[in-house]
């Protein structure tokens, strides 16, 4: 596997941790509190629903992911999450073929390959589906957009994800994903 950092802009990610306790915080509540008196200096009406919406980012996150990250940037014009997952790298797939989503999208899938420093290319997609084909017998109550975007750099496949019903936020989140995968250094 590669070994790899991850340095995010804290303007616009606040790394999610992926257990509690940790060597920080005892419970999701007090990290959603650290992190609000960080973000929220003067307004405690503002810091309250900052907290929240942190205690709720934290709750939901994914477990499978190997990292996850919430997108809350300073000028607060909007938040999402981001997931990654890195693999060990299957040479015979191609980008397009990772980011290819595991259902059926509503609307054609949308490709576009980005120049990358650390993976050469990235590549990303967007598509949407209904929670309906995601959960067999639900009623469709909403169309989710999901953007996924690849690279592979040493011997790891990087692979990240953002899901949301507001495809204007996953439209804001597009520029910040290609550079929170451009935060990346391979280590070895």
């Amino acid at each position: 596997m590669t070994n790899y950092t991850v340095e995010p802009n804290l303007a616009d990610w606040i790394p999610l941790p992926g257990v509690f306790p940790n060597e920080t915080w005892q419970t999701p509540e007090e990290w959603a509190s650290s992190i609000a008196e960080a973000a929220i200096k003067d307004d405690e009406e503002t810091r309250g629903l900052f907290r929240k919406y942190a205690i709720d980012v934290i709750q939901h996150r994914n477990d499978q992911a190997d990292h996850s990250f919430w997108f809350a940037p300073e000028d607060g014009s909007s938040m999402g999450v981001a997931t990654l997952n890195v693999y060990v790298d299957e040479p015979g797939m191609t980008l397009e073929e990772v980011v290819a989503p595991p259902y059926e999208s509503l609307s054609r899938q949308q490709l576009d390959s980005v120049a990358s420093e650390t993976f050469g290319e990235i590549i990303q997609s967007f598509t949407t589906f209904s929670t309906e084909q995601i959960v067999p017998g639900e009623p469709a109550r909403s169309v989710v957009g999901h953007i996924r975007m690849a690279g592979r750099a040493g011997r790891g496949l990087f692979v990240l994800n953002a899901f949301d019903s507001d495809t204007v936020t996953l439209a804001i989140m597009v520029d910040p994903m290609v550079e929170l995968l451009e935060s990346i250094t391979i280590t070895s």
